[in-house]
């Protein structure tokens, strides 16, 4: 049996199978009221840098910094567009229901911990079938 995500979309090779149905966007201050990091949070972030490398997930895994633009609806999530020609990358937010034109579901490339909901997705990326990497939807077509 195909394993289907939350959101009727199938999971690719066994990936993107966090909670989709919870707004992970919900609650992030706006950026310009988001202060930087204190040396005690920067503390923090070197124990978590330690224990990364320890694991061996440095290369794939960073920190970002939770922050919010614009309010993102419940029935939209943003998604990373590319440019390649341009050397863009523009993240938007875009319909859930635009999803179902994709041949594939979109990778989740951004989380956030939420301690009422767990791991929450924040970014996804799609691409046009022909894999990861140097394929994704262009921006502008």
């Amino acid at each position: 049996m195909e394993n289907i995500r939350e959101n009727n979309l199938p999971l690719q090779n066994g990936r993107n199978s966090l909670p989709t149905l919870e707004n992970p966007y919900r609650g992030l201050t706006d950026i310009d009221d988001t202060p930087d990091p204190s040396q005690s949070e920067r503390e923090q972030l070197e124990r978590l840098a330690d224990f990364m490398a320890k694991e061996g997930m440095t290369e794939r895994f960073g920190i970002t910094l939770l922050h919010d633009h614009f309010p993102v609806s419940d029935d939209e999530i943003l998604i990373e567009f590319y440019d390649a020609e341009n050397r863009t990358l523009t993240t938007r937010p875009c319909p859930k229901t635009d999803l179902a034109k994709y041949t594939q579901a979109p990778r989740e490339t951004q989380w956030r911990w939420d301690n009422a909901s767990g791991l929450l997705c924040l970014i996804h990326c799609i691409n046009n079938g022909q894999g990861h990497g140097g394929t994704h939807i262009p921006l502008l077509k």
